[in-house]
């Protein structure tokens, strides 16, 4: 089964639903200073970006499978390379009904264009990936 295409892009600061009763959304965006935690990794400056799976449904959202990108520079959208943090942090395996979960994912600034940045919430098999837009902070 082959995955559905991107669905539009939402502004950062709106939430967006990714399945019926399944709600996802960029909670905060901060710059920070992450990596030189795994050995050959550059450390320097950084985006911390929490995102939050809030399940309105009466059954568990699984987000085993669940992953997070991130894009530089707009239209030219440049990926983001995931580093080590303190401040990173994952999702439960699943996310019970009527509860919510919040991850937090950080990406490398070091060498990326300037502009929109995009976050991609790819949460579930399938349902297309969430797809926020917005300024870089």
């Amino acid at each position: 089964m082959a995955k559905p295409e991107e669905a539009d892009e939402v502004p950062l600061d709106e939430p967006a639903t990714a399945a019926d009763d399944i709600v996802v959304e960029v909670t905060s965006i901060k710059a920070v200073t992450a990596g030189r935690e795994v050995p050959g990794e550059q450390s320097g400056p950084a985006l911390a970006v929490s995102v939050r799976i809030t399940n309105n449904s009466d059954e568990p959202v699984d987000t085993s499978g669940a992953n997070v990108n991130l894009t530089f520079g707009g239209d030219e959208r440049v990926p983001g390379v995931t580093v080590t943090s303190e401040d990173a942090t994952v999702w439960p395996g699943s996310v019970p009904p009527g509860d919510s979960a919040t991850a937090v994912f950080v990406f490398s600034k070091i060498g990326v264009p300037s502009g929109d940045i995009r976050v991609i919430v790819d949460l579930l098999a399938t349902e297309p990936d969430v797809v926020f837009i917005g300024p870089e902070p």
